[in-house]
């Protein structure tokens, strides 16, 4: 095989005896000449068709592996695949809802242009080729995704076995397994975290029999309860009959003459709550409640403008979340999980009484969930990450879960273990070197790591879904976030006091100048 002859070719430990000086020249340049013709193809290099297994196109390591035996170092391990075309098989995801971990262009090419983003796959790898010192670019194979059409009863841990016995590096978010470990699957560094969740939809407020477009006319109304409506109506008549009767007893109390105009003085009182302040004070003790007014005014208004948004806003009732899997087990829950995944094999041979309605893609255990043809998504905590930021599929923010995992579990990559030959492998050629090599590059990028799924988040949408429903559960919850007479009495004793002390003082100055 090509690869095969190129990677033999590449062998440290080669020798040339000078009988045969030209034929290995020759060689040579052939090896050389080769990746530079592939230089600027960057398409898929191998066609080997989804579980065809009379092929393989793993680089033959041996040579380099039983120099490493010799002399085992950490430096050494870390170089093992430097000047290696690893061959790649990349699952491409390509028209689906999951195109932002691997985008290919309709010929099978990696996109080039600055703008084309091609996926997080592409993304770590090419970070991972660049640290360790190999090539992947020019020999990589499309692996399609699991299709009941085409694979029939087949499982995305079939497609698994097969990708590492055919390439160097399987690429996609696999989680390990028990399966898949005893299959002689072995997992470099995992950056995926692969955790069982439930997800489930919450009902909103106007699902209700007194929900509805008619009460959240009134939203407007919800920041104080009742009793401090009628407190603030009271107050307003209070004050401006108050500032009423301080100028009936002082007529200097205020410029203009108010003495007769009581809905006059209660006008001006109301509009002080809008902020506007048309009283005209001139002595002590009208100063003094007009400035107490104020202040009340202040702080009043504040408190509603502060609690008026939460109203405004679609409030969800609180949503009672399954704490486990078998809670929700006992309610005969229909549960809708992807077909052939990790997480939907392991909950059904777990608990085989549960009832799993298969799905073909991710996005349609969502589009089931919003349908109501399910009550509960079986998913991994970074799919539902992304997916739940998708107007298209979580746009009211409904889809939630706890991210409290069923099973706890890593993905990433994946590689074969090839310790020796085996009857379940098509030859023995060291590729568990890769795993050793890989590892060590994929724990030393995990700052970059985190920053590419961030931006791979980020590409999906800026929907924060998770942390809004987290704050709605918390300052929601079951209790009213109307502010009550409990909360707010304090502005109206002080309002009152000194509304006292100025009555007490326009009396003490009237007293005064009968005298």
């Amino acid at each position: 095989m090509a690869a095969q002859d190129m990677a033999t070719m590449r062998r440290p430990y080669s020798s040339f005896s000078s009988s045969l000086f030209f034929q290995h020249l020759l060689l040579l340049t052939a090896f050389l000449l080769l990746p530079m013709s592939l230089l600027g193809q960057e398409a898929p290099y191998y066609t080997t068709p989804k579980f065809d297994r009379t092929t393989t196109h793993r680089t033959d390591l041996c040579g380099v592996h039983s120099l490493l035996f010799q002399n085992q170092t950490v430096d050494n391990i870390r170089n093992a695949l430097r000047g290696f075309n690893i061959s790649v098989g990349l699952v491409d995801y390509t028209g689906t809802n999951e195109d932002l971990l691997s985008k290919l262009t309709p010929d099978g090419k990696i996109p080039s242009a600055p703008d084309d983003y091609p996926g997080l796959f592409v993304v770590l790898m090419d970070e991972l080729a660049s640290r360790a010192g190999f090539s992947w670019r020019n020999t990589y194979g499309i692996i399609p995704p699991l299709s009941s059409e085409t694979d029939g009863n087949r499982t995305w841990t079939d497609i698994l076995d097969w990708s590492v016995d055919t390439y160097d590096i399987s690429v996609d978010y696999w989680s390990k397994s028990t399966e898949r470990i005893n299959k002689g699957i072995s997992f470099p560094h995992g950056w995926y975290d692969a955790s069982i969740i439930m997800v489930e939809k919450i009902a909103s407020s106007g699902s209700g029999r007194n929900g509805g477009r008619f009460s959240n006319m009134f939203s407007f109304l919800q920041p104080f309860d009742t009793s401090v409506w009628i407190l603030i109506v009271v107050s307003i008549i209070f004050t401006g009959l108050l500032y009423q009767l301080l100028d009936n007893m002082d007529s200097f109390a205020d410029d203009r003459s108010l003495g007769t105009k009581p809905l006059a003085s209660i006008f001006f009182s109301a509009i002080v709550f809008t902020t506007h302040f048309e009283f005209r004070p001139n002595t002590a003790p009208s100063m003094l409640l007009s400035w107490s007014w104020a202040f009340w005014a202040l702080i009043v208004s504040a408190a509603y403008t502060a609690n008026l948004a939460s109203f405004l806003i679609d409030i969800r009732k609180p949503h009672v979340f399954h704490t486990s899997f078998e809670e929700a087990l006992s309610k005969n829950l229909r549960f809708c999980a992807r077909k052939g995944t990790n997480h939907q094999v392991y909950i059904a041979q777990k608990y085989p009484d549960a009832n799993i309605l298969p799905f073909e893609s991710e996005n349609g255990i969502y589009l089931a969930l919003n349908d109501g043809r399910c009550d509960v998504a079986l998913t991994q905590i970074s799919t539902f990450q992304m997916f739940e930021r998708k107007a298209k599929i979580n746009g009211d923010c409904s889809l939630d879960s706890t991210y409290r995992p069923i099973q706890t579990v890593n993905g990433g990559f994946a590689t074969v273990v090839d310790s020796g030959p085996s009857e379940t492998r098509s030859s023995w050629l060291c590729t568990g070197l890769v795993h050793y090599a890989i590892d060590i590059h994929l724990i030393e990028m995990e700052d970059f790591i985190v920053e590419a799924y961030n931006d791979y988040l980020d590409r999906g949408s800026a929907q924060m879904c998770h942390q809004t429903n987290q704050m709605k559960s918390e300052t929601n919850g079951d209790g009213d976030m109307r502010l009550s007479l409990k909360s707010m009495g304090g502005i109206f004793y002080f309002h009152y006091i000194l509304s006292a002390i100025a009555l007490a003082m326009a009396g003490f100055t009237q007293y005064h100048k009968r005298r």
